[in-house]
């Protein structure tokens, strides 16, 4: 079904696609915010939720996207330094979801034909561990007439989690190959704002 299309960043490039079946989302959303005041805001938000597709065969089956819960945190503080209005900032983001849904791997069908072969009966039935991750942003802000200055790192999964991508079938080894999501990986930051 199309409803699954950009999970895999990319467009499928079947052609005999038929306009008969029907998808439907539903669920419910939550969110906290504190805006920004005394240097501080933060950000709290909780959706549950369901994400199904039938097919011309008329059976109802998860979506690639049916994760069935994502909760995110965000909480901020900054504190000004000199008398030019310059200022320290620390970000923290986390993030916990519902694992992303998968159809198994045929592995004898893919042994056989020497490539990833999927047991369509069992579209999206299975589902990946679940996602977490926690980025920290450190920055620092000088003010100027003209320009301001931006200094900063993006430390992105500082608890190096090891988020499941997708697996598939690896021809070589004629097994099933896990791939992972980025590990720790910080950013360093250097913007100008005009």
């Amino acid at each position: 079904t199309m409803l699954n299309t950009g999970a895999d960043f990319g467009t499928p490039t079947e052609d005999d696609l038929v306009n008969e079946g029907n998808g439907r989302n539903y669920g419910i959303e939550l969110t906290v915010e504190r805006t920004f005041s005394k240097g501080f805001y933060s950000l709290f938000t909780v959706s549950l939720f369901k994400s199904e597709a039938r097919a011309s065969d008329m059976v109802w089956r998860s979506t690639t996207f049916n994760a069935g819960y994502v909760v995110n945190a965000l909480a901020g503080r900054e504190w000004n330094v000199g008398k030019r209005g310059n200022n320290i900032s620390v970000d923290l983001k986390g993030t916990f979801a519902g694992g992303r849904r998968y159809t198994p791997i045929d592995l004898d069908a893919s042994v056989e034909q020497r490539r990833d072969i999927r047991d369509e009966s069992r579209t999206n039935e299975l589902q990946y561990d679940p996602y977490f991750r926690v980025d920290v942003k450190l920055f620092y802000r000088m003010q100027r007439k003209r320009v301001t200055h931006e200094l900063g790192i993006d430390l992105q999964n500082i608890t190096g989690t090891r988020n499941i991508y997708a697996q598939y079938f690896d021809d070589r080894t004629q097994e099933v190959v896990t791939e992972y999501q980025l590990g720790f990986f910080p950013i360093p930051l250097y913007r100008l704002l005009f």
